[in-house]
């Protein structure tokens, strides 16, 4: 620590000295209460006269400072301590904090160059370790490494910024030293590993990769993450030198310092069209508009309100609008290095138009975000892509948009981005207010449609014919569809001229002309007739019914499927299909058909005799199949017994990645089945699949498709007027607005349920209805519902013999038991329900029993039991690979140890948890961990930033109607406002505090409410209500056994006394609190003592 008058150097040579300047400036311009300073200048055993001695070291450090600008001490005397007031630009930690944050605007608008150059601008400011020469233990244990952490957060993100700008070369050396000096930073390494990949160096990046393996697995017996083993597929496969790392939403960072945002960037595109010829004038003209108005031509766009390309092609079905796009953004994919993303939006085909929160999943899952992070909520969904595409370069190519409402949401919001949308709207008021550039697709010119025939038949056949080729043209009204197809017909009969090929397309089209003059859609018709009668029996048929097909593509099985063939027996069908241009193959063994081919083919099945059974044997194929992944995935689920199977039966996954890849890849058809069962005659169905994807849709985050699926089957079911496969939807739609944090629509989806399960004497269902009503009543904080609800579902469990069921209903029970106020009760539940949990085996279970049992013991104030419970459940949660548990034990082992005294592993603990919970989307646990890590920081004097997190806490868990966590963070409010100096304004939160209280029966937070608020009511001189608030809150806190409570409301008891009778007064209350605090070993025992004592 240096110290500066101007330019002369300050000697501080005194060790107390330069504690106590440190501390002060920690705190700059705030007052840093006594309690703080003692404890960082002595730690735990400060001397009798520490506060005395503490006022001495501050005259002298007054005299060494001289006074400030306005000829005042700069060290100035407080209440409760004192408070060093300095300019922010004279403090060296306040202008590298306020460097991060210009750091962090510069990326928020793109420019990359800016925060570069202020990123290591405040590296620079570093000399060393901070405060390494301040002897504090509390210091070195809490602030240092807290510093540490920012610079080596700032370090991360000058890498990351510095492999954008494609310096990689350059920072090789100091990642190297880096990585050496920081060793378990993964985020460092895969940096390192990126820089060298992309200099050249491949083999050092993979030496780099086996040396944190092997760091990993000798200092902490596991693999490094997730990123760092996705960096190292990169450089395997040769995509690290064109991956782009980027920076998520913080939000949508997996959970530790070490999950870093390297994702690969997407390649979306289907394959650029083959013998593209023509179109000059729209190339050019989309090109230059994309390729103008998006970065890369010398850095950012030039000024704040720079909009963002949106380039429009619209036209006529079969004009050629999707092969123009395709053919203009691979001309210009070098241009957008991070990525392209393509949805096809299906907005003319025969499955319904996409929905825009559905297309927003897909494209979130292509930018590397794990399905389980995605949010449900469309506004979430927006704003998260955006976040995700903020400071990139993607262009986005958005196929077949029905009106601009289905475009609008997928529109990116940094002008670095570009969008190509086809449609056959006109979508103008998507031009007249997102400023696109619109470009109507007129059919091809004669020389353009003789010039592609030619390149389809090859210049021979052409040249020897072109009178033909041109009226080929003519008859193809100049229409690339038909053109291609045409060319595949003619191409397929080698010994047939084009003029024999031209006077049977006029003899067996002709109708069609007749039909509409001047119709071109016609020309069409008549190219698909020949094409289709061209086609074996088989064949044929396979395409008419590829209509059936419910979603945007389809995969070999499925066809199979609809020939009740293998789908090694389909693969010749499909080859044929492919050849004649009616099928289009995409990548990874997927098919799709052209809209205008499907609308063909729908005709086409009407006349199919066997339509109606093939349907039924592709629902049955998707039905089965799920059920079979998920049965791998989810084995102890509950599922009725599985429909019998029309014809072929599905090919099960034989392992769980299998299974995943499965389901990932067939979601969009199993959305749509969903909803073309419910309208063909198959409602069963709509809601069996509802049933089989149940594990799926609440583990992989698909809340919205899941909720999709289940408005279809809802309405099967009840247009089926079966009861119980109503009961089983209402109750998987419960689950799935439970998971996404909406208590209020789960109690309501579980509640009809139940209702139906009583009517129809469904007892499991009633079992497992009543299990979930008293889980969503608990977080609305309604713990006298839930008790009811978990009694009733523990009675039925123990009829059956479920014991597992039995031991998770008795640890509910009894943690509303205690939120009741019946501790004890509550502690016999938990005991009970931790000794089934032990018998039964259950992982999970015996998890959420430990879990309560360390409730129960935190609340009492035994703080080892509560310790011990809540690590051993953090243990198994990691064993057993489940985060929502991991994210529970890591809330209630911060708010333990914080109780504990022990601060800087509490703050560890809050942080993972944060990091966790965003990682799962799960908001109360963000909303708990938040909490705790506010309640850490007013414990060590943060009183800003822990109001800061406090308010966070407060709003998130109002907005989910979180009961018991909006009364815990009101509650601490009131204690937060108290140590910030404002005990009116704590007054205010306690009596929300107490309303809540009221209105959600959480009755045993009424002690820490009471405590509080006598204490605010003291510091603002009104004794006779302090002492009536004191004395309540010590009646209740002996009366349910809350000793560490108990011994706190003596503590505020004995302030009211000494106020009104003077210390002596007090001095019973205060021993009787002393010791317990001594016995429980809280810090709050040092401060007591020196009470005690004076």
């Amino acid at each position: 620590m240096e110290v500066f008058r101007g330019t002369t150097p300050v000697p501080l040579t005194a060790g107390k000295l330069r504690v106590l300047l440190a501390s002060l400036l920690l705190g700059a311009n705030r007052t840093v209460p006594f309690d703080t300073l003692v404890e960082r200048l002595w730690g735990e055993n400060p001397p009798p006269s520490a506060r005395n001695t503490v006022h001495v070291y501050t005259m002298r450090l007054r005299r060494a400072l001289g006074d400030g600008p306005d000829g005042a001490p700069l060290v100035r005397t407080r209440p409760n301590g004192y408070a060093l007031e300095v300019a922010p630009d004279r403090l060296d930690v306040t202008a590298f904090h306020e460097l991060l944050e210009r750091a962090r605007r510069a990326h928020t608008t793109g420019d990359a160059v800016e925060e570069s150059a202020l990123l290591t601008e405040a590296l620079a400011l570093w000399q060393g370790p901070a405060l390494l020469d301040v002897p504090s233990e509390s210091l070195q244990r809490g602030a240092a490494p807290r510093l540490a952490d920012e610079r080596l957060h700032a370090l991360e993100r000058w890498a990351e910024v510095e492999l954008r700008l494609g310096r990689h070369a350059e920072i090789v050396g100091e990642l190297d030293a880096l990585t050496r000096e920081h060793p378990l930073r993964e985020r460092l390494w895969a940096a390192l590993m990126l820089a060298l990949s992309r200099s050249g160096r491949t083999g050092e990046a993979l030496a780099a990769y086996r040396r944190v393996r092997r760091l990993f697995r000798d200092e902490m017996g596991i693999d490094p993450g997730e990123h760092v083993n996705r960096v190292h597929q990169m450089v395997l496969t040769g995509s690290a030198a064109s991956g782009i790392p980027v920076s998520g939403r913080a939000g949508a960072q997996a959970p530790g310092a070490g999950r870093g945002p390297w994702e690969v960037a997407p390649f979306q595109l289907p394959p650029a069209p083959r013998c593209f010829v023509g179109r000059t004038g729209p190339v050019r003209s989309l090109t230059e508009f994309l390729t103008s108005r998006a970065y890369g031509r010398g850095g950012p766009p030039g000024g704040a309100g720079e909009a963002m390309p949106v380039g429009i092609v619209t036209g006529q079905p079969g004009v050629g609008k999707t092969t123009l796009a395709l053919h203009v953004a691979h001309r210009v994919r070098a241009r957008f290095p991070d990525g392209q993303l393509y949805v096809n939006l299906q907005g003319h085909c025969r499955a319904a138009p996409l929905a825009p929160s559905v297309a927003l999943g897909r494209c979130l899952r292509a930018l590397g975000l794990p399905g389980h992070q995605v949010p449900a909520d469309e506004e979430e969904r927006i704003g998260l892509y955006r976040s995700l595409l903020a400071d990139r370069r993607v262009l986005v190519l958005l196929d077949d948009a029905a009106d601009p409402r289905q475009v609008r949401p997928l529109l990116p919001g940094d002008p670095g981005c570009a969008v190509l949308v086809t449609s056959r709207d006109d979508l103008r008021g998507l031009a007249a207010i997102e400023g696109g550039h619109r470009l109507r697709l007129a059919p091809m010119t004669d020389e353009e449609s003789v010039a592609l025939l030619t390149g389809l038949l090859g210049p021979a056949r052409a040249d020897a014919e072109p009178g033909a080729v041109r009226a080929l043209a003519a008859e193809c009204a100049r229409l690339p569809l038909a053109l291609r197809i045409a060319a595949a017909n003619v191409d397929a009969l080698p010994q047939t001229r084009v003029a024999h090929y031209v006077g049977v397309l006029r003899s067996r089209g002709r109708l069609a002309h007749l039909v509409s003059p001047g119709d071109e859609e016609a020309a069409v018709r008549a190219a698909f007739d020949l094409s289709y009668r061209r086609l074996s029996e088989p064949a044929a048929t396979l395409f008419a019914r590829l209509s059936l097909v419910p979603g945007p593509d389809f995969a070999g099985p499925a066809a199979g499927v609809l020939m009740n063939r293998s789908p090694a027996g389909a693969g010749p069908l499909l080859d044929t299909l492919v050849s004649a241009n009616l099928v289009a193959a995409g990548s990874g063994g997927r098919y799709r058909i052209h809209d205008l081919l499907g609308e063909y083919a729908a005709a086409r099945a009407e006349g199919d005799s066997g339509a109606p059974a093939a349907r039924a044997r592709l629902f049955d194929f998707y039905l089965g199949t799920a059920r079979a992944a998920t049965e791998l995935l989810h084995p102890r689920a509950r599922r009725p017994p599985p429909p019998p199977v029309a014809g072929a039966g599905p090919v099960p996954p034989v392992d769980e990645a299998e299974a995943l890849d499965w389901l990932d890849s067939e979601l969009p058809n199993l959305v749509a089945s969903a909803r073309r069962a419910l309208d063909t005659g198959h409602p069963a169905h709509a809601w069996r699949l509802a049933d089989a994807l149940r594990g799926y849709f609440t583990s992989r985050g698909h809340g919205a498709e899941g909720l999709a699926v289940c408005d279809a089957a809802l309405a099967a079911a009840r247009r089926a007027g079966d009861e119980r496969a109503e009961a089983s939807v209402l109750g998987l739609m419960g689950d799935i607005h439970f998971l996404l944090s909406r208590y209020e629509e789960a109690d309501r989806c579980h509640s009809g349920s139940l209702e139906i399960s009583r009517r129809t004497g469904d007892v499991p269902g009633q079992a497992g209805s009543l299990f979930n009503l008293g889980l969503a009543n608990v977080h609305l904080g309604r713990p006298g519902h839930s008790i009811r609800y978990q009694e009733e579902a523990l009675a039925l469990a123990r009829r059956a013999g479920d014991v597992d069921a039995q031991a998770l209903s008795l640890h509910h029970i009894g943690i509303a038991e205690l939120l009741s106020t019946r501790p004890g009760l509550g502690l016999r539940r938990q005991e009970r329900a931790l000794a089934l949990s032990r018998r039964t085996g259950n992982g999970a279970t015996l998890c959420q029993a430990l879990a309560g049992t360390g409730i129960v013991a935190w609340f009492q104030g035994d703080l080892a039991a509560a310790l011990a419970a809540f690590s051993e459940c953090l243990e198994l949660a990691r064993r057993i690979g489940n985060p929502h548990l991991e994210n529970n034990a890591l809330s209630h082992l911060s708010g333990t140890r914080c109780d504990a005294g022990d601060y800087e592993q509490a703050a560890t603990d809050a942080g993972q948890a944060i990091g966790l919970s965003r990682w799962t989307r799960e908001r109360v646990h963000e909303a708990a961990a938040l909490e705790a890590l506010a309640t850490v920081r007013r414990c060590t004097g943060d009183t800003a930033a822990a109001l800061t997190d406090y308010h966070r806490a407060l709003g998130l868990a109002r907005e989910i109607h979180f009961g018991y966590g909006e009364v815990r963070v009101l509650t601490s409010l009131i204690e937060a406002y108290r140590a910030d100096g404002r005990p009116a304004r704590a007054l205010h939160y306690g009596r929300q505090a107490l309303g809540r209280i009221r209105a959600t029966g959480l009755l045993l937070s009424r002690t820490r409410a009471f405590a509080g608020i006598a204490h605010a009511h003291l510091d603002l001189g009104d004794e006779p209500r302090a002492v009536r608030y004191a004395e309540r809150a010590l009646e209740l806190a002996r009366r349910h056994g809350q000793r560490l409570v108990m011994a706190r409301a003596l503590y505020v008891y004995g302030l009211t006394r000494r106020a009104l009778h003077g210390p002596e007064a007090a001095l019973p209350h205060w021993r009787a609190a002393l010791a317990v605090f001594e016995e429980l070993g809280v810090p709050e025992r040092r401060l007591l003592g020196e009470l005690v004592a004076a």
